[in-house]
């Protein structure tokens, strides 16, 4: 008998043969043989869909405006320690390392927003640097997350809400680091100059090398998870307010409800060294109104379906 998948749960693939099914409820109660007969049924009759386990670093392309799409990379849910060890090179004193959980696995754009995609969203491009690749810069954070703003557009033209959002810093961070504990995200670290660091080189355009301008998006190597440009070419604005971290371990830390600016993170073509370490917080944060052309972002997307199927959407 072939196996046919009736259950999908946070992404992994669960499968039965229907008579597995009816074992399932040996001993049970007839009340519990029932609900589990008819659930399968009604899994049938809407052909649910089946979410397949994904693996950290899968692409997909999601559409932001007509015709523009954004290649994201999968971020699996798990936990790390955030901030930085007393002797890493180029850390701040309040970059003290703490546990996070990240519950929930999201998707990230695989590189900062670009001139043309920021464009066919907003239909200008307030970019000091100008070049369709180039990372869209002189945005600020407002601009971006309130009303009216990058955010708000996309999400309408995918008719749905808070689906596309910018990362949390948690969020950021881990995805920058990609499992490493390296104070970068190549599994190196940044060496005792704080201003200059060959280590950076193949992962980001920073002051030392960027000819004081950015740079196309994806030249630099990849890390571990897919992400390019996560160190160096634009700092990249979070959702959060700037906080000063404790030692508590946290789950899908927000961030304050208010702080001295929104944080900004991954250094940029005008920063020193040290302003591009995975864990770097100190000062990277900067007030939601500014416009500085150092400054872009990377967007996120929860995991979940855009629209959730009902059964009569779907062929019987």
């Amino acid at each position: 008998m072939d196996q046919e998948p009736i259950v999908s749960t946070e992404g992994e693939l669960i499968v039965r043969h229907e008579s597995e099914v009816g074992l399932l409820s040996t001993g049970e109660s007839s009340a519990l043989s029932e609900i589990i007969s008819r659930s399968l049924v009604h899994l049938k009759t809407c052909k649910a869909l089946v979410v397949p386990e994904r693996r950290a670093g899968e692409e997909q392309e999601f559409e932001i405006a007509l015709g523009v799409k954004i290649v994201m990379c999968w971020i699996p849910p798990g936990d790390f320690l955030m901030g930085s060890l007393n002797e890493e090179s180029g850390r701040s004193a309040d970059e003290t390392q703490h546990r996070v959980t990240i519950s929930q696995g999201f998707w990230l754009g695989k590189y900062p927003v670009t001139q043309v995609q920021w464009k066919a969203v907003m239909g200008s491009n307030p970019s000091h640097f100008t070049g369709s690749n180039l990372p869209v810069e002189c945005v600020s954070w407002d601009a971006i997350s309130e009303p009216g703003g990058f955010m708000e557009k996309a999400n309408h033209f995918a008719a749905v809400s808070e689906i596309f959002f910018l990362p949390t810093e948690a969020q950021w961070e881990y995805a920058c680091g990609a499992g490493v504990t390296t104070s970068l995200n190549n599994g190196k670290n940044l060496m005792p100059n704080d201003w200059v660091c060959p280590n950076l080189d193949e992962i980001a355009w920073y002051h030392e090398n960027s000819g004081n301008e950015t740079h196309p998006v994806g030249q630099k190597k990849a890390n571990g998870w897919g992400l390019h440009d996560m160190h160096g070419n634009v700092f990249e604005w979070c959702m959060d307010w700037h906080d000063v971290y404790t030692d508590a371990a946290q789950v899908d830390p927000q961030g304050p409800d208010l702080g001295s600016g929104r944080v900004i993170r991954g250094g940029s073509w005008l920063g020193d060294a040290y302003w591009c370490h995975v864990a770097a917080h100190c000062l990277n944060f900067d007030n939601p109104a500014s416009t500085s052309s150092d400054c872009g972002f990377r967007i996120a997307r929860s995991s979940g379906p855009s629209r959730v199927p009902k059964c009569e959407d779907v062929e019987a």
